[in-house]
């Protein structure tokens, strides 16, 4: 399952209690009905490119797989990869020829006999906020028992959606996977999945002090909003620039239908763009990534 369904409806099954992941729930997702097509193999098809060129597995499991579109564009470059999701409704209506390598079942039960027990790596993208929190450690366990890297996201704001029943903070998702000796793994960029989405990997040094680490993640999560809020920022001003420098570029000395007055404001507009507290910031940021170049090339003393 994917963030695009933070505002799907899904009605409560009076038989179980639970809810039911049937035609209804797949039909109101916010984006688009949840169903085959290019909407949808694209946006798999991305998640896919950037699991592939980041994590270069040759198995993966995908945990809440829905209808098999990421078991689909992984297998279409490549990898072996297999799904689960407890949904009977959307396992019956994925591809024929994704068929064999799904299954009804759950994060809380074992893998099915004819999976593989053991994955290069497990993906669990917004899937455990539907988890009855009672079940939610034994769903880690198997998680972390899968394999030894994980692509993990689980929104920590939705609380709209009435079937995210344990919809929680990225901190306490991480604090988590450290207990079972899962550390966040840097060197993996997920930002092609959605902006709270980690990776983690077993290591040997992991910390078992889940405070400490839940602590760190919290100051991350903040210090990562304020930096992507600064990079919007600039780049609207980047493109407001652009308009107002293609607009003066335009005009030449005897364009008659610019006044005098009208160029000067053009130049006024611009400048204040260039003073704004925004912009400056914006510069501050870029000054790092330029700062960390010159000192690559200036040699040690």
């Amino acid at each position: 399952m994917t963030e695009s369904d933070s505002h799907a409806r899904s009605p409560e099954d009076p038989n179980t209690g639970t809810f039911a992941y049937g035609e209804h729930y797949y039909a109101t997702y916010d984006t688009a009905p949840y169903e085959h097509s290019e909407l949808w193999s694209a946006t798999f098809g991305n998640f896919a490119e950037g699991i592939v060129s980041r994590f270069r597995p040759q198995t993966v499991l995908d945990v809440g797989c829905a209808k098999g579109f990421m078991v689909e564009a992984l297998r279409e470059r490549g990898v072996e990869a297999w799904g689960i999701d407890v949904s009977s409704y959307a396992i019956s209506a994925v591809a024929p020829h994704v068929a064999p390598y799904v299954a009804v079942s759950s994060a809380t039960e074992s893998l099915p006999e004819n999976f593989p027990q053991h994955f290069d790596l497990v993906v669990s993208l917004e899937c455990l906020e539907h988890i009855d929190p009672a079940q939610c450690p034994r769903a880690l366990d198997h998680l972390t028992s899968w394999s030894d890297d994980i692509l993990f996201s689980s929104c920590p704001s939705d609380f709209a959606e009435a079937s995210h029943v344990n919809t929680r903070a990225v901190e306490d998702w991480v604090s988590d996977f450290a207990a079972r000796g899962f550390l966040r793994n840097f060197a993996i960029d997920t930002s092609f999945v959605m902006k709270w989405a980690f990776a983690v990997r077993r290591s040997e040094d992991a910390t078992r002090h889940e405070e400490i680490v839940r602590r760190y993640e919290r100051s991350l999560w903040h210090e990562r909003q304020n930096h992507l809020g600064a990079r919007e920022v600039l780049a609207e001003l980047t493109g407001q620039l652009e308009e107002i420098a293609a607009e003066l570029k335009a005009y030449t000395d005897d364009d008659q239908s610019v006044t005098r007055s009208e160029n000067i404001a053009l130049h006024e507009e611009l400048a204040a763009v260039y003073a704004s507290p925004q912009w400056r910031a914006g510069g501050r940021l870029l000054a790092v990534p330029r700062a960390l170049r010159r000192a690559r090339k200036t040699p040690s003393s």
